[in-house]
């Protein structure tokens, strides 16, 4: 399943897509890019149904504090089940990269929906998140 270091096909758009499967899933595009890695949209050809798949490359961990991180992040997040977490339905450890499979949850991030309010969440609505966070 893993290609070399780039994507002819699927996701070659962004200019880095390195895998073009996941799984049942088919990489698309790229929606977004953090500290640990990309993330696409995917096509889970067994259910038809869109995920997402953040791939971290494993030669851009650089630090045993982010090697701690990727590592609570693949063993606790399957494991917990709440409405407002994501579900991760898979993580994979692939030669150069580790892949978690993930629910499509929305269109924006934080970031995004602070923007649309100006720059700023008022404080009811910071409350708000702060809880959902909390009560996870």
């Amino acid at each position: 399943q893993e290609r070399g270091d780039s994507c002819a096909t699927v996701g070659a758009a962004d200019g880095g897509c390195p895998l073009e499967r996941v799984g049942p899933c088919r990489l698309g595009k790229k929606l977004g890019e953090g500290s640990f890695g990309k993330v696409y949209t995917a096509k889970n050809e067994e259910s038809g149904g869109i995920e997402v798949v953040k791939v971290v490359v494993k030669r851009s961990v650089q630090s045993l504090a982010h090697v701690r991180d990727i590592w609570r992040e693949a063993t606790l997040l399957p494991k917990l089940v709440h409405p407002g977490i994501v579900v991760v339905h898979e993580v994979s450890h692939m030669p150069r990269h580790i892949c978690f499979r993930m629910e499509m949850i929305g269109k924006r991030n934080m970031y995004q929906v602070q923007r649309a309010h100006g720059g700023r969440l008022s404080l009811n609505a910071t409350w708000n998140v702060g809880l959902q966070v909390a009560s996870a």
